[in-house]
Formats: structure tokens, sequence, C-alpha cells
């Protein structure tokens, strides 16, 4: 159950809800859907936002919407909730070949296993980085970290910066 719900995905958990309701080994109901896309491409960006319902059953219009603005060695998330709530959560879960170092508590460095890094900068928001697992396939868990980013307002953004040289 774990594995389909909102919290193990790269998205946004409200009041500790799934954006679809979950129910049963294969059942879902109340499902989330997308509306709103928007894409706006542009010499130096590409920026893609879009909505979500899902959590319109807890409170009237309650709508989560994340834009993704790519740039050639940037890109930057923001996250915003439109309507009233008690707690969100951004969750990024790492790969487990990824090791992570703290510059600040708002920034880190991901280590790549090639050599490489990315710069994870959160913005708005307070990041935590929390042991998890990752599940490649059926049956199989191999241990992880994740970054949780805990809304303070009704938005956070997060940056992700990499280079093209090591």
């Amino acid at each position: 159950q774990y594995e389909r719900g909102t919290a193990s995905h790269n998205t946004v958990a409200i009041d500790y809800q799934n954006s679809s309701e979950i129910w049963g080994g294969f059942r879902v109901a109340r499902r989330a859907y997308p509306f709103g896309l928007n894409i706006v491409e542009k010499r130096d960006l590409i920026s893609i936002s879009c909505k979500h319902d899902g959590y319109k059953r807890l409170k009237k219009n309650l709508t989560h919407e994340r834009t993704w603005k790519f740039y050639d060695t940037e890109l930057i998330i923001d996250d915003k909730i439109l309507g009233k709530f008690k707690n969100a959560v951004a969750f990024f879960h790492l790969h487990p070949e990824i090791s992570v170092s703290h510059q600040d508590p708002q920034n880190l460095i991901l280590s790549l296993p090639n050599g490489h890094y990315i710069f994870f900068k959160v913005e708005k928001g307070i990041p935590n980085i929390e042991d998890n697992y990752y599940a490649p396939e059926f049956g199989k868990r191999i241990q992880t970290k994740s970054l949780k980013i805990n809304f303070t307002d009704y938005n956070i953004r997060t940056v992700i910066k990499w280079s093209h040289n090591v």
C-alpha cells in the first residue's frame, strides 16, 4: 500500500492523505485528475505547469500545482497549494547509488556514481533527509534516502543545478 501511495512518489502530499484513494491490492477510487496543463517554450527555457484535483475530497477546490522550469544547467520546481490545508510535504526520492552531503540545511550536494554532482537548493520550505527504500520490482526493497520538504506557506521552491563538466 505504501508504494502505491502519494508519499512514495516525487510529488506533494497534503494533510497526510493520498491524492487518489487507494484500497485493495489493485483498486483506486476518487482518482486525481490533471487539468490546466500549460507548456511554454522559449529560446533558453521550457516551462511546464499543471494542477490536479486529487485533494478536492478533503476540501472543495484544494489543488496542487507544480511548475517545472528547465534551463540548460538548472531545473526550478515550484509547488503551490491552492486552498486551505494543515500540513503539506514535497517528496524527492533518491536512487540508492546517490549519496547526499550537506553544505547547510537548505543546500545539498548529491554525488552520482559517475563522479558528477547535482546541487539541490531548497529556497522555500524546510528540508529534511530521511531513510527510506527504493522498490525496483515487486517484493524487493533497497535502502535509500529521501528529501522531504515541509511547506511553511502555500508554496515551496526547489532549485536543482548540474554541470556538463566534472
